[in-house]
This record gives structure tokens, sequence and C-alpha cells, in this order.
């Protein structure tokens, strides 16, 4: 039935998805071979699903899936499917998790991402030690990076793994493709048949259907919408802006975005947004594009958002390909709706994004659809109309700021009005700004002046006016100090040339990276370095968070700038910066080819300084055992003390990096060695609760009571961090249970000030000392108590704990519980004998707690008048610290 088939087809592909989450794949039963799966309106997303879903019902092998989405800007990248399969992995085993833990550790504790070389490396040695892998991969044509993806997945071929993709037959995947997985296994969709059936349906129906049909419409509806619909069409004017939105957002819009656009009326003379025209429900927004639209439900970070999707990525393709969805057609609508929309919405700057939800949206997508519409004549007056205006210049700026993006209340205006439109490369609109007098060296905003933020953004048209128009090349402030640093860390060569030739200074100091050249090397950006280079840059310039251009350069691992630098005399042991030296850079970002180089050009390799006191250290700490190799090959030295961590063996514990200790072992490191943060190697093993370097450690002779670093000792660090195991170990080993240090004083302390009951339990068993004095609660009893946990008060005091033993931050176990408002501890600690006084009123006082009070006065306490300069010091003694 052909009347049917258009329907099916594209049914089948848009709702796949959806469909697929309510009904498991394996409920359908399939008899039919893969080469007959694989025939016409079959959708990949279908075929790729199923597979999954099938693959994950056998147990002798791990299967990893990723879906590419060009709805979701989070799924569209490499770095976005390899974080995708990391994760997987993380959730297979111990190693893959310690593997993985130890990654991220290394990149900053979790503060920076690591790259995509990082994690390819990962993925590719989980891959090689897991076994039997499967790897799903669907939707390539929905990845904006393919040329990595492709150089990614040549790699993954030659792996241990079988792998299955799915994707339209483009240029780059008809020839890549079958030479990475061979001709053979390379199956062609009836992409004609999927294409005529989708085609089929989108046009019958904009054509058939009744809601459309009842307008009247033209068969060459979306060329003539326009001049075919009368000023009963407003909904349809809605749909179609809607759609234009859709294809071309860089976010997705959710619901209530959506219908702020449909109420905003931008085709009339009575241009505005219309609070009455918003739809009575947020599920109406599908009427306007029956059958071309989703809502799909989302979660972020800021919880549950509906948003609304085009169903399927053939109505994207078939839309792009009538004028009326041009990108610049539709950017000259979409600016127009978002400057009317903004330029209505009237309310507090703390309602306005509830009262209307697609203020932000507006504010910071507007400039993005500008900069392509202003060859419209009614966009350019809208534009600089907007921008002079002061209400609606603050209202933008209040709800957003380009320099800014990160900050939800960016409050009022930090710079003029040329500043934002030169950042947003607003180029006939600064011509109209500039025309009217405006100040081009005004400085303000987060790049200082409009020239620094036009040369950030890499407009030589804007950067060409401005100059012209008498801008100071060499004006400083800003993030990046002038606009030549700006233009050399985004790499536009000709605004880098434009600057020059108008006469900037290319050793201009200030800013983030110090100087151009610095900026330049740090991003890699080699024509640009070797143009400074030529116009004169200093190659052993001084400065900025990396100190010198070679060491930024490193810090990345940019092999040919570096090579560039070396060759131009740049001094490869110069000091400063973040990483102190070019090669204590490479080794902690883990660049091995950088590293050689480095050393080749005689950087020493036992060179002093930075956070973790040498190059060696640096490699440990990131866990690449061919640097430290390659540093000990060189003549490092395995025992050099200074850093954060100390030495190089400590700095490899503190992450896990087994293969490194023993590495470092095995090349003289001393066990025993004291300094840094944790005092000696053991202590940082236990702390991490790493059990078989604890062992390792021990093995080779590590001295399981030796004194020191920030937690004292081995087992104190072990039982803080609730390392049961460990703890176990260490007191089979010979561990003092009652020794001194730390800010608790002792391991029992530790444990039941972090809760760690299990280890807590196991002490006690082994003897601890239940009345031992010390550290910042003065014993356990009143550690437990100050942390409110009866069953542990319980324990320690038919452990034989003194109830009235003084000491500590808070005097003693029942002041403590009762500044904290512990009742039922209290009641606890009275029935056993706890001393009532005076200043354990006053703790309790000190909260506020009538029960408390009550308790303790039923229980003798006795407040007695005292003179002022008692009671004042008594208030000074109960000003206790935070827990």
């Amino acid at each position: 039935n052909k009347e049917w088939q258009g329907f099916a087809a594209i049914m089948a592909a848009a709702y796949a998805k959806d469909l697929l989450h309510q009904i498991p794949p394996s409920k359908v039963e399939a008899e039919k071979p893969i080469s007959e799966i694989l025939s016409s309106r079959c959708g990949k997303t279908i075929l790729s699903t199923t597979i999954l879903d099938h693959l994950l019902q056998i147990d002798t092998h791990t299967t990893l899936a990723f879906f590419f989405d060009f709805n979701d800007a989070r799924k569209q990248k490499l770095e976005d499917l390899l974080c995708s399969l990391a994760v997987q992995l993380y959730h297979t085993g111990n190693e893959a998790a310690r593997r993985l833990d130890s990654l991220f550790t290394s990149h900053d504790d979790g503060r920076r991402q690591p790259d995509t070389i990082a994690l390819s490396a990962y993925i590719d040695t989980m891959i090689r030690i897991t076994g039997k892998v499967f790897v799903i991969i669907d939707a390539l044509d929905e990845c904006t990076t393919r040329e990595e993806l492709l150089h990614w997945m040549r790699g993954l071929v030659s792996s241990n793994a079988q792998i299955l993709v799915t994707g339209r037959p483009e240029a780059e995947f008809q020839g890549e493709i079958p030479r990475s997985f061979d001709e053979r296994n390379c199956v062609l969709l009836d992409k004609k048949a999927v294409n005529a059936d989708i085609r089929s349906y989108v046009e019958s129906t904009l054509e058939q259907k009744p809601d459309f049909v009842d307008k009247k419409l033209s068969l060459s509806i979306l060329e003539e919408i326009r001049d075919k619909i009368g000023d009963g069409a407003d909904g349809m004017r809605g749909a179609i802006r809607l759609l234009q939105f859709l294809v071309h957002t860089k976010r997705p819009l959710n619901v209530l975005e959506a219908i702020e656009v449909i109420a905003t009326q931008v085709d009339q003379e009575s241009r505005g947004f219309d609070v009455d025209g918003r739809l009575c429900q947020e599920r109406d927004v599908l009427r306007y594009c029956p059958s071309l639209v989703i809502i799909a439900e989302v979660t972020t970070y800021a919880g549950t958002v509906n948003e609304l999707r085009l169903a399927h990525f053939s109505v994207k393709e078939y839309l792009l390909e009538q004028a009326e969805f041009d990108l610049e057609n539709a950017s000259i609508v979409i600016t127009r709706t978002c400057l009317t929309y903004l330029s209505d919405v009237k309310s507090k700057c703390s309602t306005i994004r509830s009262d209307f939800p697609m203020a932000r949206y507006a504010a910071e997508s507007w400039m993005d659809y500008a900069v392509l519409a202003e060859t419209s004549e009614d966009i350019l007056r809208s534009t600089v109309s907007f921008l002079r205006d002061e209400t609606t210049f603050q209202r933008w700026c209040r709800l957003y700021q380009a320099d800014r993006e990160w900050d939800n209340e960016p409050g009022p205006p930090r710079a003029s009005r040329l500043y934002y439109a030169c950042l947003g490369g607003l180029s006939w609109a600064a011509r109209d700004l500039t025309t009217e007098g405006a100040d081009v060296n005004s400085q303000g905003g987060g790049y200082g002046n409009a020239l620094q933020a036009a040369s950030f953004k890499g407009n030589p048209e804007v950067v060409q006016l401005l100059l012209d128009k008498g801008a100071d090349v060499n004006a400083q402030g800003g993030e990046y100090g002038n606009a030549l640093q700006a233009a050399s860390l985004e790499g536009n060569l000709e605004v880098v040339q434009l600057l020059l030739d108008k006469g900037a200074d290319v050793n201009a100091q200030g800013g983030e990276f110090g100087n151009a050249l610095q900026a330049a090397s740090f991003n890699g950006n080699l024509e640009v370095v070797q143009l400074l280079l030529y116009e004169g840059a200093d190659v052993n310039a001084q400065g900025g968070v990396y100190g010198n251009a070679l060491q930024a350069a490193s810090t990345k691992g940019n092999l040919e700038v570096v090579q560039l630098l070396l060759d131009k005399g740049a001094d490869v042991n110069t000091q400063g910066g973040v990483c102190d030296t070019a090669l204590q850079a490479a080794s902690f970002k883990g660049n091995p080819e950088v590293v050689q180089l480095l050393l080749d050009g005689g950087a020493d390799v036992n060179a002093e300084g930075g956070e973790y006191g040498n190059a060696l250290q640096a490699a440990s700490f990131n866990g690449n055992p061919e640097i430290v190799q390659l540093l000990l090959d060189k003549g490092a030295d395995v025992n050099v003390q200074g850093g954060h961590f100390g030495n190089a063996l400590q700095a490899a514990l503190s992450n896990g990096k087994l293969e490194v200790v023993q590495l470092l072992l095995d090349k003289g490191a001393d066990v025993n060695a004291q300094g840094g943060h944790y005092g000696n190697a053991l202590q940082a093993a236990s702390l991490r609760g790493y059990l078989e370097i604890v062992q390792l450690l021990l093995d080779k002779g590590a001295d399981v009571n030796v004194q020191g670093g920030e937690y004292g000792n081995a087992l104190y660090a072990a039982s803080y961090k609730g390392n049961l195991e460990v703890v176990q170990l260490l007191l089979d080993k010979g561990a003092n249970i009652n020794a001194q240090g730390g800010l608790y004083g002792n391991a029992l302390q530790a444990a039941l000030s972090n809760g760690k009951l299990e280890v807590m339990q196991l002490l006690l068993e082994k003897g601890a000392d239940v009345n031992a004095q010390g550290g910042r609660y003065g014993n356990a009893l009143q550690a437990a108590s100050c942390r409110g946990h009866l069953e542990i008060v319980q324990t320690l005091l038919d452990k034989g704990a003194d109830v009235n033993a003084r000491g500590g931050v808070y005097g003693n176990a029942l002041q403590a519980a009762s500044y904290w408002g512990h009742l039922e501890v209290m009641q606890l600690l009275l029935d056993k004998g706890a001393d009532v006084d005076a200043q354990t009123l006053q703790a309790a006082s000190r909260r506020s707690n009538p029960e408390i009070v009550q308790l303790l006065n039923l229980n003798g306490a006795k407040v007695m008048s005292r003179k002022r300069s008692s009671s004042t010091n008594l208030r000074e003694r109960m000003k206790l610290p935070r827990l």
C-alpha cells in the first residue's frame, strides 16, 4: 500500500528510539538473516539498537555502544564518544575503574577532563586487556568531528574489538569505511527507497493533512508560503518560524522557549511579543508542526526539561533544501524574533527569566545569527536601534554578556555598545556606531577594549574598521593584555598580520600568556609563531602563566612549535611559570616525543623547582611509565627531594601508578624517604587504599611506624579514609595502634571523626586505647559525641571510655554533644555519670535548644552569677570552631 509506505517509514525513523525504550527489542522475534534485515525502510538506529539489545544478553563479553545525535550537542564529537566509552568501561571492573580514576586524578585531581589522546589511550588499553569486546557506534554522519573520528576508528579496527558502525554513505565514509573494515563487511541500505518514503510523507503531510489543507496552501508550500498565505495564516507563519529555529539552533529549544517563538509576531507591521498568544499547554506545540517535531524529556544539570526536536535527521535535510530554510534567510527571521522578544519582555531582573522563558536564549543567541543577517537593511537598523536604546541594552546585558558566558547573572554592562558589537562580529553595526561617534578606545569588558575583543574573535573586517577609526593597536588591559596576544592565541593569521602592519609591539608584555609568542605557542599556531618570530619576537621572553613560549608549547605537546622555538634559540632550561621548566611541563602532561626533543636539546633532567619539584616527579604523578623510563635513562635522580610530594615515589603512589612504582623501586627509590605532603611513600599508599602497593612497599622494607606528613603515620591515614584491608595489613605488620600524630591525634579518633565505623570496630578489637588523649577532640568519646554517633558512644563507654575525660576543643564529651544539640547522646552520657556544669549549659544555650537546656537543668546544672570579665572570658571560650 503506497499510501501507507510513507507514513510507516517516517514514523519508524522518528519514533524508533522512544519505542525501544518502552518495548525491549529482545521481545520482538525476528528470524531473517542480516542481509534481509538490511533492506529498504530499515532505520540505522533501529538496527543498531536491536543488535545492542541482543548483545547485552550475552555475559561472555563486554559490549560498548554510542549513538551520535544531531539534536544533542553532547553527542556529536569524538570527545563525547570517548567519554561515553570510558564510563562504560569504568563499570566493567576494578582494573578499568582504577585506571580511569588514575587518569582523572592525573588531570588536576579531576578538575580537568583528559584530552582525546589520553581517553583514546585508556580505551585502547582497556579493550586490549578486557578480552572479547563488541563496540557499536550509530549514526557516524551525525558526528561533527568526522576526520578525528575516522582517524580513531582506524586504530580501533586493529584492536581485538568487534565493531559495528552505521552511518549515511557520505563521501568521507564511502572512501574510508571500506578500506578500514574491508568492503566485504560493508552493507549499503537502499537509500533511495528510504529517502523516497520519508520525502513522500513529509510532502504529503504538508499538502494533505487537514490542518494544512484548510489553509489552502500551494504545492510549493515552503518556497511560496508567504505569498500564498493570507492574514489568517499566522499559525502557519509561526510554524515555519519555529522550524527555522529548530533547523539552525545551536542548542535544542525547550518547549517553553518554542512557545515563545510562536507567540512572537515578526511578519506584520505590528511586531511584538504577545503574551496572550502563548499556547495553553506545552503539548499544543506539536499541532503547529504535526509529525515533524517531537518532545523529548532530557535530564540536565538543572533538572529535567522537555526539549522540542525535529522528528528525524531527514526532516532537517528536506527543510534545508527549501529556500526559506537557507541559513541566511533563517538567520534574518531568528534575529528579528530574538530582538523583537527582548524589546518587549518587561519584568524585574529577578523574575524576567521565569516570566519570559526565552529571555536567556534570545539574549545569548541573537548575535550569532545577526552576524549572518547583516546583509538585511532591516536587521541592521534593528540591531543598531536595539544597541542604542538604553532600556533594551541594559536588559540584554543583565541577561547575558558574551565575554561572561559562564555568568548566569552578569549584571549591568561592563563595556560600550561598540565593544559588544565588535565582540559579536557585527561589522556593519560597528561601522554605524563609530560613524555616530562611538569611542573606539573606550576601556571595559573582559577583553579590555573593542580591538582586543574583535582580535580574539578573529574578525578582520571589524579589526580593520577599528584601526581605521583610530584604535590604539597597543592598548593594554583585558584578559590577554593586548590585541596581538588575543589574536595570536586564536591563531587568526590575517588579523595578526593586520595588527603587526599597524605597529603592534610584538614583544608587548601583559595578559594571561605574558606575550603574543607564548599565546600562539600554547595553542600550537605554527604559522603565527613563525610570523611573530620573523617580526622580532623574543623567543626567551619571560612572563605569563607558563613562564615562556617553550614551556607553553611543551605543556600542550605542540611538537612542531617546540622544535621551531629550539631552532630559534629558546633556552631549554629557563625556569619560571606554572611548571617551572619546559621539561617538567612536558613530563607532567605526558608527551614523550616532546620530552625526548627537549632532552636532545640539552634539558637538565634533574632541574629543581615548580609544584612537582622536578621532571621525574611530575612524570611519576602523571603515571606515564614511558616518560619515567626515558628520564631515568637520561640520568634522573630517583631519590631527589622537593616539590609537593617530596619525591617521585610518593608522587606515583598518590595516584596508584603501580607500574611506575615498580619501575622506581627497581631503580633504587628509597622506600622510607621522608618529606612531601604525605611524609613517606607508605602513608601515601595507605591513604589512597592501594592494598597491593602497600604490600609491595612493606615487602621492600617500608617502616610501618615512621612518623611525618599530614596524617602522622600510615595507620592513621588508612583509618581516616576507612581503608579496612590496609588497616588490617598494617596492624598485622606491627603498626603501633596508639601512635600519636595528625589532626585527630591517633588512628581511632581519625576513624571516628570521619565516620569509618568498621575501622573503629577493628581498632577497638585490636586493643586501641579508648582513653588515649590528644588531637582535635582530645579523646575518642568526645569525637563520637561531637558527631552525634549514639551507637559508637555506647560502644566506647562499654569499652571503658572515661565519660568525664577533659581535653580537646569542646572540653569534654558532654559539652561537645550539648554544643551540637545531640540530645540522645547527652542523655546517654548523663546516664553514665557525666558531670553537668555551667559551661555545658552555656554550650547548649548558644544553640538555642530549650530541650537540651531543660535536660541539663534537670540534671543539676547551676548558673552562677559571675563578674562581667568572667562572663566575657567564658563567652570567648565558647566561640567554638565549626566541624
